[in-house]
C-alpha cells in the first residue's frame, strides 16, 4: 500500500457517496483507491482541456 503526506477533504451528497460506496463494494476496489483513480483521469482530462475548464468556472 502507498502512503500518502497529502490529503483533502470533499464533501458530497448522500447519492454520490452511496453510488462510489455500491461500486467499490460490487468491485472490491478500495474507495480511496477509487476516487484517486477517477480523480487522476479528471485532472489529466482538464489540464489537456485548460480553456473548456476556464469557461466552464467562469461562466458556468
Amino acid at each position: 500500500m502507498i502512503k500518502y503526506d497529502n490529503s483533502v477533504c470533499v464533501r458530497m451528497n448522500d447519492t454520490l457517496k452511496n453510488q462510489i460506496t455500491t461500486l467499490c463494494s460490487e468491485t472490491s476496489i478500495n474507495q480511496a483507491d477509487y476516487i484517486r483513480a477517477r480523480l487522476k483521469d479528471c485532472v489529466n482530462n482538464d489540464v489537456e482541456n485548460l480553456e473548456r475548464v476556464k469557461q466552464e468556472f467562469m461562466y458556468g
